[in-house]
Parts: structure tokens; sequence; C-alpha cells
């Protein structure tokens, strides 16, 4: 309820089901990370509303990796989901100027979007001139859902330099629906699309 406030997250050994049910306008400070679950076990982020509660996540980082929700980002083994649904109204930032830095907006086993939910992700890697890592809107291991009848915006244009790249969503493999949807990247190459992992 209108929480302006640091990073929220968890690195507890057990399993655990989360949710964050937004009321008013809530912003979230974070440094790499806004909100985060770091564990092996079995898991889940649901950030929801039924009164179109926002929240506002900022992370950013002069020289490492950032996510703005993170979900097993420093784990090899991704165990943990990401919903977002109801009325929720939910806007990311993520930004690095890390010369070799990774930057995704949501980062997570599954990502799901659904009901009425309405997403808008900034992120970007200023300074990155390497093709080792890439700047994401969307990262999610086995899938990501857009099933909603709000709007999904995604601007992952600002990657670095010459050869450098981004990805809108990747693993969207389950795209149903949006009220409206624009993404933004940048191409280097081979490499660099709005969506990957679909048919």
């Amino acid at each position: 309820n209108n929480y302006h406030g640091g990073e929220i997250g968890t690195s507890a050994p057990a399993s655990g089901y989360y949710k964050i049910d937004l009321i008013g306008e809530n912003t979230i400070n974070g440094g790499q990370r806004g909100v985060f679950i770091d564990t092996s076990k079995e898991g889940r982020v649901t950030i929801t509303s039924s009164v179109n509660g926002k929240l506002t996540i900022n992370a950013s980082s002069s020289d490492s990796s950032v996510w703005g929700i993170a979900c097993g980002a420093s784990n090899s083994v991704k165990t943990t989901d990401v919903v977002i649904g109801g009325n929720a109204q939910v806007t990311i930032n993520a930004t690095s100027n890390g010369e070799n830095a990774q930057v995704e907006g949501i980062h997570a086993r599954n990502v799901t979007i659904q009901d009425n939910a309405s997403v808008n992700i900034v992120a970007k890697n200023t300074n990155n001139s390497t093709a080792s890592q890439w700047v994401a809107g969307i990262f999610a291991k086995n899938n990501v859902t857009i099933n909603t009848n709000g709007n999904i915006d995604i601007d992952v244009s600002v990657a670095g330099g010459d050869s450098s790249y981004s990805y809108g969503i990747q693993n969207g493999k389950t795209m149903t629906k949006a009220g409206n949807m624009t993404i933004k990247y940048k191409k280097a190459g081979s490499n660099g699309w709005p969506i990957t992992g679909g048919d």
C-alpha cells in the first residue's frame, strides 16, 4: 500500500510462494535487483491488483549486471515463476553501464502476464561492447505467456556498441493476446530479435 523503499526478496532455502497485492502507487528502488528470489527450490512470485495498483521498479548499476525482477538469476537451476495479473500496472526500469554486463527486466523459469495487467519495461546497457552479454526485456528459461487485455511495452533498443544486441522477449512461446504490444530492440548481425522461441 503506497510502498516506497528498497529491494524486496529472499534467499530462503525452502520453497516459497509470494504474492504482492498492489494498492495505490508503489516504488522499489533497488541496486542490481528490485524484486528477487534466490533459491533452487520450487517457487512463484505473483504480482496482482484488484484496484489498478501500480508498481515501479528501478534497478541500476554502474558496472554490474542488473535485473528488475530476478528469480534465479544467480542460479543455473531456474525453479521460480513470475505471474503478473489482475489489474496490476507494472513498470520496470533496469539500467547498467557495465562493459560486460547483462540487463534483463524480468528473469525467471516461466513468466505469465494475464487478465488485465499492463507491463512497461525499459532495459538498457549504455556501455556494453561485447557480444557475450545482451539486454532482454523478459527472459524465461521455459516459456513466456502473454494473455492480457492490458498493454505490453518493451524498449531494449539501447544495448551498447555496434556488436551489442537485445531481445524483447526470450522464449515467448505462448503469445495469445495483448491490448497493444510494442517492442523496440537492437540488432547486430544475426543477433537481436523482438521475440524468440515461438513457432
